[in-house]
């Protein structure tokens, strides 16, 4: 390895073969041209808008921040980049921010941030932003062409771009803000969101009998599915859906209108108990067809 610390230097090892990584330390170098196999640490404060080029034939590549500073941005540049990796940790108190520019050829974004960071994400052939490797807690918004967002393990805040998005928030109690225009998927699988407020989903922007919700079990139907607007709050809802549940071995959904509201309860595992929720924030009603 090689450790850069010199100020807005052009670096290029990508002729020298015997180097297998850069680590640009404490400064902003404005480039870092690599070859084939070779990898780039950008620590301390490093980034401060870093061009990273690689070599043409290389199709995945990762960069890896080491408490770089908040409002820094990277960008790739490769011309067959499918698969762009960002790693690491941006410094800072709360959530930080980072800019990240994709190639023109990628066409996914992979996030494996151990902070939190509020990204701006660019990217003409971006199609999937997968975050499912970070334990932060994220801020992700599409963009025109990404149609598949995962978000990780912390409590993320993600909206869909311009095109309709198959949207799975992951662990964590995630926000969720969808286009409101367009098809959308938002997928909630078991132990992903809770029954209280302060642990399950939030889904803002859901429009019933356009969007869809998936729980990994079977599709709503007026079999497996009530609704009741008879609940004056989420305590009231998962009460009676507890009810209908313990009535019920069909039973997997119970959807609760609650004034400019709804919550869909779901009993993941078949015990007569709500095990999952989400919330739908601003939908006031919704339907066992808006469940796949």
């Amino acid at each position: 390895a090689i450790t850069v610390n010199t100020a807005a230097v052009a670096v290029d090892v990508s002729a020298t073969t015997d180097v297998e990584e850069v680590y640009v330390d404490g400064v902003g170098a404005t480039s870092v041209t690599l070859a084939a196999d070779q990898s780039v640490t950008l620590a301390n404060d490093a980034v401060a808008n870093t061009v990273v080029n690689v070599a043409a034939t290389e199709t995945s590549t990762t960069v890896t921040l080491d408490n770089i500073v908040t409002a820094d941005s990277v960008t790739l540049v490769g011309a067959a980049n499918t698969s762009f990796t960002v790693a690491g940790s941006v410094a800072g108190a709360g959530a930080t921010t980072l800019t990240v520019n994709a190639a023109a050829s990628t066409t996914t974004l992979n996030i494996d941030l151990s902070s939190d960071t509020a990204l701006t994400i660019t990217g003409a052939a971006l199609t999937s932003i997968d975050a499912s490797a970070s334990d932060g807690d994220l801020t992700i918004t599409g963009t025109a062409t990404v149609t598949s967002i995962l978000g990780g393990a912390g409590a993320d805040i993600i909206a869909e771009g311009a095109a309709g998005v198959a949207v799975n928030g992951n662990a964590g109690q995630d926000d969720i803000t969808l286009d409101g225009t367009v098809a959308s998927v938002v997928t909630v699988d078991a132990g992903e969101s809770g029954i209280t407020l302060a642990t399950m989903d939030v889904i803002t922007g859901f429009v019933s009998g356009t969007d869809d919700l998936e729980f990994g079990l079977a599709a709503g139907s007026a079999t497996n599915t009530v609704v009741d607007n008879t609940a004056g709050g989420l305590l009231d809802a998962v009460t009676n859906a507890n009810t209908a549940f313990a009535a019920d071995d069909a039973l997997l959904y119970v959807i609760s209108d609650v004034g400019a509201d709804t919550y869909v309860i779901v009993d993941t595992d078949g015990d007569h108990d709500a095990d999952t929720a989400v919330l739908l924030s601003g939908t006031a009603a919704a339907t066992f067809a808006d469940i796949v």
